[in-house]
Protein backbone atom coordinates (compact mmCIF):
# COMPACT_ATOMS: atom_id res chain seq x y z
CA UNK A 1 0.00 0.00 0.00
CA UNK A 2 1.28 3.65 -0.86
CA UNK A 3 1.60 5.54 2.29
CA UNK A 4 -1.59 7.86 2.95
CA UNK A 5 0.68 10.18 4.38
CA UNK A 6 2.26 11.38 1.18
CA UNK A 7 0.10 14.32 -1.02
CA UNK A 8 -1.48 13.79 -4.30
CA UNK A 9 1.51 15.60 -5.73
CA UNK A 10 4.30 13.65 -3.80
CA UNK A 11 2.65 10.81 -4.36
CA UNK A 12 2.10 10.91 -8.06
CA UNK A 13 6.01 12.44 -8.51
CA UNK A 14 7.41 9.72 -6.90
CA UNK A 15 5.48 7.33 -8.48
CA UNK A 16 6.43 8.94 -11.94
CA UNK A 17 9.99 8.71 -11.09
CA UNK A 18 9.78 5.09 -9.90
CA UNK A 19 7.95 3.96 -13.14
CA UNK A 20 10.34 5.86 -15.38
CA UNK A 21 12.99 4.11 -14.36
CA UNK A 22 11.56 0.37 -14.14
CA UNK A 23 8.98 0.40 -16.56
CA UNK A 24 10.96 -0.48 -19.43
CA UNK A 25 13.26 -3.11 -17.56
CA UNK A 26 13.25 -6.17 -19.15
CA UNK A 27 11.75 -8.71 -16.53
CA UNK A 28 8.96 -10.87 -14.83
CA UNK A 29 5.94 -9.18 -13.18
CA UNK A 30 6.59 -10.30 -9.89
CA UNK A 31 10.41 -8.87 -9.96
CA UNK A 32 9.00 -5.42 -11.37
CA UNK A 33 6.47 -4.85 -9.04
CA UNK A 34 9.58 -5.94 -6.41
CA UNK A 35 11.44 -3.41 -7.73
CA UNK A 36 9.01 -0.68 -7.91
CA UNK A 37 7.69 -0.57 -3.99
CA UNK A 38 11.17 -1.03 -3.06
CA UNK A 39 12.39 1.90 -4.99
CA UNK A 40 8.80 4.14 -3.63
CA UNK A 41 9.78 2.87 -0.51
CA UNK A 42 13.24 4.30 -0.34
CA UNK A 43 11.96 7.51 -2.53
CA UNK A 44 9.20 8.02 0.12
CA UNK A 45 11.86 7.79 3.29
CA UNK A 46 14.27 10.63 1.70
CA UNK A 47 11.01 12.27 1.06
CA UNK A 48 10.40 12.51 4.62
CA UNK A 49 13.90 13.52 5.45
CA UNK A 50 14.08 16.51 2.90
CA UNK A 51 10.60 17.43 3.82
CA UNK A 52 11.82 18.23 7.36
CA UNK A 53 14.47 20.01 6.13
CA UNK A 54 12.49 22.58 3.74
CA UNK A 55 8.72 23.67 4.28
CA UNK A 56 8.41 23.17 0.41
CA UNK A 57 7.08 20.80 -0.83
CA UNK A 58 7.98 21.20 -4.67
CA UNK A 59 11.74 21.49 -3.19
CA UNK A 60 11.61 18.58 -1.23
CA UNK A 61 10.44 16.80 -4.01
CA UNK A 62 13.31 18.06 -6.25
CA UNK A 63 15.85 17.43 -3.83
CA UNK A 64 14.05 13.48 -3.23
CA UNK A 65 14.47 12.88 -6.73
CA UNK A 66 18.33 14.44 -7.47
CA UNK A 67 19.06 11.97 -4.31
CA UNK A 68 18.11 8.65 -6.03
CA UNK A 69 19.77 9.19 -8.47
CA UNK A 70 19.79 9.58 -12.48
CA UNK A 71 17.31 7.22 -14.28
CA UNK A 72 19.25 5.59 -16.69
CA UNK A 73 22.14 4.89 -14.44
CA UNK A 74 19.21 3.37 -12.14
CA UNK A 75 17.96 1.21 -14.42
CA UNK A 76 20.81 0.06 -15.90
CA UNK A 77 21.71 -1.49 -12.40
CA UNK A 78 18.21 -2.91 -12.07
CA UNK A 79 18.77 -4.47 -15.36
CA UNK A 80 21.98 -6.05 -14.79
CA UNK A 81 20.77 -7.67 -11.76
CA UNK A 82 18.29 -10.20 -14.16
CA UNK A 83 19.31 -12.66 -15.13
CA UNK A 84 20.19 -13.06 -19.32
CA UNK A 85 17.99 -16.07 -19.73
CA UNK A 86 14.71 -14.02 -18.92
CA UNK A 87 15.77 -11.02 -20.86
CA UNK A 88 16.18 -13.65 -23.71
CA UNK A 89 12.79 -14.52 -23.30
CA UNK A 90 11.99 -10.82 -24.31
CA UNK A 91 13.32 -11.46 -27.57
CA UNK A 92 10.32 -13.81 -28.26
CA UNK A 93 7.65 -11.53 -27.07
CA UNK A 94 9.12 -8.82 -29.77
CA UNK A 95 8.71 -11.17 -32.06
CA UNK A 96 5.50 -12.03 -31.54
CA UNK A 97 4.09 -8.49 -31.60
CA UNK A 98 3.56 -6.41 -34.10
CA UNK A 99 5.92 -4.21 -35.31
CA UNK A 100 5.27 -0.35 -36.55
CA UNK A 101 3.83 -0.28 -40.23
CA UNK A 102 3.83 -3.78 -40.63
CA UNK A 103 0.77 -5.52 -41.67
CA UNK A 104 -0.94 -8.48 -40.29
CA UNK A 105 -0.33 -10.63 -43.27
CA UNK A 106 3.71 -9.80 -43.22
CA UNK A 107 3.84 -10.04 -38.96
CA UNK A 108 2.11 -13.63 -39.69
CA UNK A 109 4.27 -15.11 -42.55
CA UNK A 110 7.11 -13.88 -40.11
CA UNK A 111 6.15 -15.79 -37.31
CA UNK A 112 5.05 -18.60 -39.51
CA UNK A 113 8.11 -19.08 -41.10
CA UNK A 114 9.82 -19.34 -38.00
CA UNK A 115 7.89 -21.34 -36.28
CA UNK A 116 8.37 -23.83 -39.53
CA UNK A 117 11.76 -23.35 -40.17
CA UNK A 118 12.56 -24.43 -35.78
CA UNK A 119 10.93 -27.20 -36.36
CA UNK A 120 11.92 -28.92 -39.58
CA UNK A 121 15.86 -27.96 -38.41
CA UNK A 122 14.35 -30.40 -35.22
CA UNK A 123 13.13 -32.71 -38.01
CA UNK A 124 15.71 -33.27 -40.83
CA UNK A 125 18.56 -34.27 -37.79
CA UNK A 126 16.18 -36.81 -36.51
CA UNK A 127 15.14 -37.92 -40.12
CA UNK A 128 18.96 -38.39 -40.75
CA UNK A 129 19.85 -40.77 -37.79
CA UNK A 130 16.24 -42.88 -38.27
CA UNK A 131 17.26 -43.17 -42.34
CA UNK A 132 20.91 -44.25 -41.20
CA UNK A 133 19.19 -47.25 -38.88
CA UNK A 134 15.66 -47.91 -40.65
CA UNK A 135 16.95 -47.20 -44.40
CA UNK A 136 15.94 -44.27 -46.95
CA UNK A 137 12.68 -45.93 -47.31
CA UNK A 138 11.63 -44.29 -44.09
CA UNK A 139 13.08 -41.04 -44.90
CA UNK A 140 10.08 -41.14 -48.08
CA UNK A 141 7.70 -41.78 -45.56
CA UNK A 142 8.25 -39.60 -42.71
CA UNK A 143 9.27 -36.55 -44.81
CA UNK A 144 6.11 -35.55 -46.11
CA UNK A 145 4.30 -36.03 -42.76
CA UNK A 146 6.87 -34.18 -40.51
CA UNK A 147 6.58 -31.43 -43.51
CA UNK A 148 2.96 -31.47 -43.32
CA UNK A 149 3.33 -30.89 -38.92
CA UNK A 150 5.45 -28.43 -39.37
CA UNK A 151 3.46 -25.88 -41.48
CA UNK A 152 0.36 -26.98 -39.86
CA UNK A 153 2.00 -25.97 -36.54
CA UNK A 154 3.85 -22.79 -38.20
CA UNK A 155 0.11 -21.97 -39.45
CA UNK A 156 -1.28 -22.32 -36.11
CA UNK A 157 1.72 -20.54 -34.47
CA UNK A 158 0.85 -17.84 -36.30
CA UNK A 159 -2.84 -17.53 -35.81
CA UNK A 160 -2.80 -17.96 -31.97
CA UNK A 161 0.59 -15.34 -31.23
CA UNK A 162 -1.53 -12.69 -33.28
CA UNK A 163 -4.85 -13.77 -31.75
CA UNK A 164 -3.51 -13.37 -27.98
CA UNK A 165 -1.81 -9.92 -28.97
CA UNK A 166 -4.63 -8.67 -29.93
CA UNK A 167 -7.12 -9.80 -27.35
CA UNK A 168 -4.83 -9.42 -24.41
CA UNK A 169 -2.60 -6.19 -25.00
CA UNK A 170 -2.36 -3.92 -27.85
CA UNK A 171 1.49 -3.30 -26.82
CA UNK A 172 2.59 -7.02 -26.09
CA UNK A 173 2.74 -9.20 -23.42
CA UNK A 174 5.44 -9.68 -20.48
CA UNK A 175 8.23 -11.83 -21.09
CA UNK A 176 7.54 -15.47 -20.96
CA UNK A 177 3.54 -15.05 -21.12
CA UNK A 178 3.11 -14.72 -24.35
CA UNK A 179 4.91 -17.73 -25.61
CA UNK A 180 3.82 -19.80 -22.90
CA UNK A 181 -0.33 -18.83 -23.97
CA UNK A 182 0.65 -19.50 -28.12
CA UNK A 183 3.03 -23.26 -27.04
CA UNK A 184 -0.25 -24.51 -24.89
CA UNK A 185 -2.59 -23.75 -27.56
CA UNK A 186 -0.17 -24.85 -30.78
CA UNK A 187 0.65 -27.95 -29.43
CA UNK A 188 -2.63 -29.28 -28.02
CA UNK A 189 -4.11 -28.36 -31.41
CA UNK A 190 -1.61 -29.85 -33.36
CA UNK A 191 -1.16 -32.94 -31.62
CA UNK A 192 -5.12 -33.28 -32.24
CA UNK A 193 -4.22 -32.57 -36.45
CA UNK A 194 -0.98 -34.66 -36.34
CA UNK A 195 -2.96 -37.71 -35.03
CA UNK A 196 -5.76 -37.09 -36.90
CA UNK A 197 -3.31 -36.99 -39.95
CA UNK A 198 -1.61 -40.07 -38.93
CA UNK A 199 -4.91 -42.26 -38.18
CA UNK A 200 -5.47 -41.15 -42.19
CA UNK A 201 -2.44 -42.38 -43.50
CA UNK A 202 -1.46 -45.20 -41.42
CA UNK A 203 -2.82 -48.70 -42.42
CA UNK A 204 -2.99 -49.29 -38.85
CA UNK A 205 -6.20 -48.97 -36.55
CA UNK A 206 -5.07 -45.54 -34.45
CA UNK A 207 -8.67 -44.88 -32.82
CA UNK A 208 -7.08 -45.58 -29.78
CA UNK A 209 -5.45 -42.20 -30.08
CA UNK A 210 -8.49 -40.11 -30.48
CA UNK A 211 -8.79 -39.64 -26.42
CA UNK A 212 -4.99 -38.52 -25.56
CA UNK A 213 -5.73 -36.05 -28.66
CA UNK A 214 -9.24 -34.81 -27.24
CA UNK A 215 -7.40 -34.30 -23.89
CA UNK A 216 -4.90 -32.39 -25.43
CA UNK A 217 -6.75 -29.80 -27.22
CA UNK A 218 -9.35 -29.43 -23.70
CA UNK A 219 -5.92 -28.56 -21.47
CA UNK A 220 -5.71 -25.52 -24.06
CA UNK A 221 -9.91 -24.53 -23.32
CA UNK A 222 -8.78 -24.91 -19.91
CA UNK A 223 -5.36 -23.33 -19.82
CA UNK A 224 -5.86 -20.39 -21.58
CA UNK A 225 -8.65 -18.83 -19.26
CA UNK A 226 -6.35 -19.79 -16.41
CA UNK A 227 -3.36 -17.92 -17.79
CA UNK A 228 -5.49 -14.84 -19.46
CA UNK A 229 -6.78 -14.31 -16.05
CA UNK A 230 -3.19 -14.15 -14.58
CA UNK A 231 -2.43 -12.04 -17.05
CA UNK A 232 -5.43 -9.36 -16.06
CA UNK A 233 -4.37 -9.69 -12.72
CA UNK A 234 -1.15 -8.69 -13.33
CA UNK A 235 -2.48 -5.87 -15.49
CA UNK A 236 -3.86 -4.58 -13.11
CA UNK A 237 -1.27 -4.26 -10.31
CA UNK A 238 0.81 -2.37 -12.93
CA UNK A 239 -1.56 -0.06 -14.38
CA UNK A 240 -1.86 2.78 -11.68
CA UNK A 241 2.48 2.75 -12.13
CA UNK A 242 1.99 3.07 -15.79
CA UNK A 243 -1.00 5.60 -15.94
CA UNK A 244 1.71 8.05 -13.16
CA UNK A 245 3.56 8.66 -16.92
CA UNK A 246 0.64 9.60 -18.52
CA UNK A 247 -0.51 12.56 -16.07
Amino acid sequence: MISTTLTNTAQHALMQHVESIVGPIIAPHTQKMKMRWELFSHAEQVFQEESLRTANEQAAIEITLQRLGSVPQVREELQRSIPRFIQWASTLDRIFTQRPGETLFRQAFRIASLGFSILMGLYLPCLAVVSLFRGFSSLAIMLPFLTYQAFVFAITFAFVAILIGKLLSTKGLPPGLSHLITATLSISIVICLSMTSLMAWSSRDLTDLWPTAAASFLSSVILFPIIARAYLAERKQARPWEQSLLS
